[in-house]
């Protein structure tokens, strides 16, 4: 009856002389669907409502199905999508549905998650578990909510939260001047710690990870090292003395060992030579100008540089007056190993010194030798300028009308300490006698 009445207030709109919207289209195309599949149904025995709920289910899923989820996963061949790259990203941003986000959004943070973990077991785990919580949290709300707007995008907010606090965590190994692999032993490291409550200095803990995965390393050379008892022995006794003489407190060291085996295992069952990694890199820039123009154009010209150097702007950043600062700039470079990423800024630093002396050398390729010289060109009305990008710094300042250019490439210590320092970034003169009287970065 209900159906029926429904039937006649579609035909009503329809032959009524008001204008159908699309959502009224789209009831009369759901209505109709649903009336012919009940004709089929009532062909032979009369249908219990089970049989017509499940059909109805059906075709609910397969509309979400086609309106989103299925469309993305066939955009490109599931093997060379990057789950980590910000377009795949924005192609599920684009879907209108909440539902079909929310699926896709689960099935992409799983993906992510799972890649991590043959990276870092430990942390990946930790993400599970917290994927978990926002699921479970999710699934529990009350029925009234099931619909509401605002509880399906907290839901979704959650979910792309910790999807960028994992990329984040995934570039983490680079704050603090460690590779991939043993930022992983350093986090198992970590965790016992905190798990046992017990302090262990900072300053210690980074070369004790590297140790670790030198000692592992040693072992694991061996394709069979996994499964051959007389290895794994020896592994267990290099990290039983290794701990003793780094005085690594009194914990199980059954289980130390324990959690290092399974994570050397998993990752060497896992690494692939050529297995690309995704760095995250942080900029700013200072230009001492009252024209704004003049600031975006050298702030465009310092963009292309980057890009040139095969460096992704994932985020503009914000320009602030005072004379013209820059901040919040974010850009990634995907590498194969963690010492190409110091590689990269090197090649621009000598990209930027050539172009400073107007000379050209073969090492500095055509494009990066251009936009390193457009991006100085753009500062010639500028008398003061200091940036940043990753670990590059290039500061420029005017002394009697001569202007004087400082490159340099800083190791994480250098970054450390700049970062304790921020204001030193809109004082280039300043910035420059320091490092010229080794009083910073050295």
């Amino acid at each position: 009856m209900l159906l029926a009445k429904r039937l006649k207030a579609a035909y009503d709109i329809c032959t009524g002389s008001e204008l159908i919207t699309q959502q009224e289209k789209e009831k009369i195309h759901f209505y109709i669907a649903v009336r012919s599949i009940l004709f089929k149904l009532n062909k032979g025995d009369v249908p219990d409502i089970s049989q017509m709920n499940a059909r109805v289910r059906e075709m609910i899923k397969d509309a979400l199905a086609s309106d989103g989820v299925e469309e993305i996963l066939k955009i490109e061949d599931q093997s060379q999508i990057d789950i980590f790259d910000e377009d795949y990203i924005e192609k599920i941003k684009k879907i209108k549905l909440p539902n079909t986000k929310i699926k896709l959004l689960q099935q992409l943070l799983s993906k992510a998650i799972s890649e991590f973990k043959k990276v870092n077991k430990i942390k990946g785990i930790d993400f599970s578990k917290k994927m978990t919580s926002i699921v479970e949290r999710y699934n529990e709300r009350k029925d009234d909510d099931v619909l509401r707007s605002e509880v399906l995008e907290e839901f979704t907010d959650e979910i792309m939260d910790l999807y960028y606090k994992l990329i984040s965590e995934k570039d983490s190994f680079t704050e603090i001047g460690i590779d991939f692999e043993e930022k992983a032993f350093y986090d198992i490291l970590k965790a016992l710690a905190e798990k046992y409550d017990f302090v262990y200095p900072e300053e210690k803990l980074v070369p004790l990870a590297q140790q670790v995965k030198s000692v592992v390393d040693d072992k694991a050379k061996y394709t069979d090292w996994s499964k051959r008892d007389d290895i794994k022995a020896e592994l267990k006794a290099d990290l039983i003395v290794l701990l003793a003489a780094n005085d690594y407190p009194p914990v199980d060291r059954d289980e130390v060992y324990k959690e290092i085996f399974e994570q050397a295992e998993n990752f060497k069952k896992y690494s692939k030579k050529e297995e690309r990694i995704i760095v995250s890199h942080k900029g700013y820039i200072f230009i001492d100008t009252e024209e704004y123009l003049l600031a975006e154009e050298v702030f465009y010209t310092y963009r292309d540089f980057l890009e040139a150097l095969g460096l992704k702007i994932i985020n503009d950043g914000e320009f602030v007056h005072g004379s013209w600062i820059r901040k919040g700039i974010e850009f990634i470079q995907k590498i194969f190993k963690s010492e190409q990423a110091t590689e990269v800024f090197d090649k621009g630093k000598k990209a930027i010194e050539l172009a400073h002396l107007e000379k050209t050398q073969s090492e500095v390729n055509k494009n990066n030798a251009e936009a390193a010289a457009a991006f100085l060109n753009s500062t010639k009305e500028i008398p003061n300028l200091a940036s940043i990008f990753g670990s590059l710094i290039v500061v420029k300042v005017t002394i009697d009308g001569i202007p004087q250019l400082l490159t340099k490439v800083l190791t994480p210590k250098q970054l450390i300490a700049l970062e304790k320092n921020p204001e030193l970034m809109n004082k280039p003169m300043e910035l420059l006698n320091l490092i010229n009287q080794s009083n910073l970065l050295n």
